[in-house]
């Protein structure tokens, strides 16, 4: 069970909480999950009342205010809700989906979100597929240090675009000109 911090409980979703003066909300992630006793199909709840928002694990504050700001009410039914917010338990959850139901991630997506592993897949096309090489050059580091190195130094007046490659929400990224040093010890793209 994960618990998380969250703005103070409206009164539709006190059986989300365990202590109503606490301000922490308990959810179960994966097969934990409790269920509605709700029978309501999503198509229908769509129509008649509020959306709903199932998050498979923990969302910060932003993510539950602007769910909230935005007429979704929370539910713990993993099979009833029009979108499911964090990693699903198994690519089954996926599979399950019904029509309307929306996911903000799915299983093997990081193939394409992480930097290095959306670089190596545009390498890949581009060498497969010459005519489509739009993309700027991309060096992954550390593997790539020695060409990129050379690279910069060829081209020392050029800018350069360093991104850790775990990083996210616009962290760890600099500007760099071609004679400039990157940090080695750093793994980036």
């Amino acid at each position: 069970m994960l618990n998380f911090t969250k703005p103070p409980v409206n009164p539709k979703e006190q059986h989300l909480t365990k202590q109503k003066s606490s301000n922490k909300i308990n959810i179960k992630c994966d097969s934990q999950q409790e269920t509605d006793t709700d029978n309501t199909p999503v198509e229908q709840k769509i129509k008649t009342g509020r959306p709903a928002v199932f998050f498979a694990c923990a969302a910060n504050k932003v993510v539950h205010e602007a769910f909230s700001q935005m007429g979704y009410d929370e539910t713990t039914n993993e099979n009833k809700f029009n979108y499911l917010w964090g990693w699903p338990s198994a690519a089954d959850l996926v599979k399950r989906l019904q029509p309307g139901q929306m996911v903000n991630q799915m299983p093997g997506q990081v193939q394409m979100t992480r930097k290095d592993n959306l670089a190596n897949t545009i390498q890949e096309f581009i060498r497969k597929y010459p005519q489509f090489n739009f993309i700027p050059k991309t060096f992954i580091l550390p593997n790539n240090m020695l060409m990129c190195q050379s690279y910069m130094q060829q081209n020392p007046k050029k800018y350069f675009i360093v991104k850790e490659a775990l990083a996210n929400r616009g962290e760890g990224i600099q500007l760099l000109r071609g004679n400039m040093q990157i940090d080695l010890f750093v793994y980036m793209v």
